[in-house]
């Protein structure tokens, strides 16, 4: 809440900034220009939970992704369809569900610190800038588990 009320109070050439240095994709959708509403939501949504799906060189590498899948032949394309979706399904099978203001699980947190370590460069981040970061993803003060976010944290380093 408190990042959302913050953002809301930048400009959106200033928004369109902080997207580009997080390297967040704020491509138009359908043709439409994205609102100051659409890019804060965007940002903050990366911020809560760093995710390479929503980078800009993510989407790059899908839209190469989909021109080169235009070009091979039906049966590689059914292959690969197939092979997606056998990911998807292990993948919701080891999902957690998150609920915002319940302290989170060592699984929960092992898999928000590797999002972390990919998203942010760990030269510049700081250990009070992860507990933050991970206290807004899931609704609850985590200072004290700072100890152990920052083992984790050394772990994935």
């Amino acid at each position: 809440k408190k990042m959302s009320v913050k953002a809301f109070k930048l400009k959106v050439n200033e928004i369109k900034t902080l997207c580009d240095m997080f390297d967040v994709d704020r491509s138009a959708v359908d043709g439409k220009a994205l609102t100051k509403d659409d890019l804060i939501d965007r940002l903050l949504d990366f911020l809560s939970a760093p995710d390479k799906k929503l980078t800009k060189s993510f989407s790059k590498q899908k839209a190469k992704v989909e021109k080169k899948a235009k070009k091979e032949t039906p049966a590689k394309k059914q292959k690969e369809e197939e092979k997606e979706e056998e990911e998807e399904e292990e993948e919701k099978k080891g999902k957690d569900i998150i609920i915002k203001g319940k302290m989170p699980t060592d699984k929960q947190l092992r898999k928000w610190v590797q999002a972390y370590v990919r998203c942010f460069d760990l030269d510049k981040a700081t250990t009070k800038h992860a507990i933050a970061t991970a206290s807004d993803k899931f609704g609850t003060d985590l200072a004290s588990k700072k100890a152990r976010i920052k083992e984790m944290l050394a772990e994935e380093m």
